[in-house]
C-alpha cells in the first residue's frame, strides 16, 4: 500500500509554510506574555472608555487565538483545510500582524505575519498566469525537471 502523497508545493510556499508556523508559535508564545506585561498602547483603551476596561491584554487574547488558528490552517486540521489559500491566508495574517503590533511583545511576530502577507500576495501574482493548475512560479517555465537553463 502506497502512502499518500503530498501535494507538490514550490520553494516560495514551503518557506511560507514554516514560516507561518514558526510566526504562530511566536504569536502564542508574546501573546501568553502580554497577561503579564501589558503596554501602555493597549492600557489607552481602559483610560479612554473605562467601562470597557478589561484586565487582560486584548492584543495578547487576539494573538493567542489567531496563533492556534495559523496552526490549524497551516497543519490542515479538519475544516480549517479549507482555508489553506492564498487570500484568506492574507485576510487572516495582515490584520492580526497589524493589531498585534500594539503589544509590544508580539513586534516579531506581528512583523513576520506582515511579512508573510507580502509573499503571499507576491505569489499569488507570480502564480496567476499559470494554467495547467501546478503551483510554479512564471519565472520557472523555461526550465527543466532539475532546475537547469538549457539553451536554445
Amino acid at each position: 500500500m502506497k502512502a499518500p502523497t503530498k501535494p507538490k508545493r514550490s520553494a516560495l510556499q514551503e518557506w511560507i509554510h514554516w514560516q507561518s508556523i514558526t510566526a504562530a508559535i511566536f504569536l502564542i508564545n508574546g501573546g501568553l506574555y502580554s497577561f503579564g506585561f501589558q503596554y501602555e498602547t493597549t492600557r489607552i483603551f481602559g483610560l479612554q472608555l473605562p467601562f470597557l476596561y478589561i484586565p487582560f491584554s486584548i492584543p495578547g487574547i487576539v494573538s493567542v487565538i489567531g496563533g492556534v488558528l495559523v496552526l490549524l490552517i497551516e497543519c490542515h486540521v479538519s475544516f480549517f483545510a479549507l482555508l489553506d489559500f492564498h487570500i484568506a491566508k492574507i485576510l487572516l495574517f495582515m490584520p492580526l500582524g497589524l493589531f498585534a503590533l500594539l503589544q509590544l511583545t508580539l513586534v516579531q511576530p506581528a512583523c513576520l505575519f506582515v511579512f508573510i502577507s507580502l509573499e503571499l500576495a507576491y505569489n499569488a501574482i507570480t502564480t496567476m498566469g499559470v494554467s495547467d493548475g501546478k503551483h510554479e512560479e512564471l519565472g520557472t517555465r523555461g526550465k527543466t525537471d532539475n532546475g537547469t537553463m538549457l539553451p536554445r
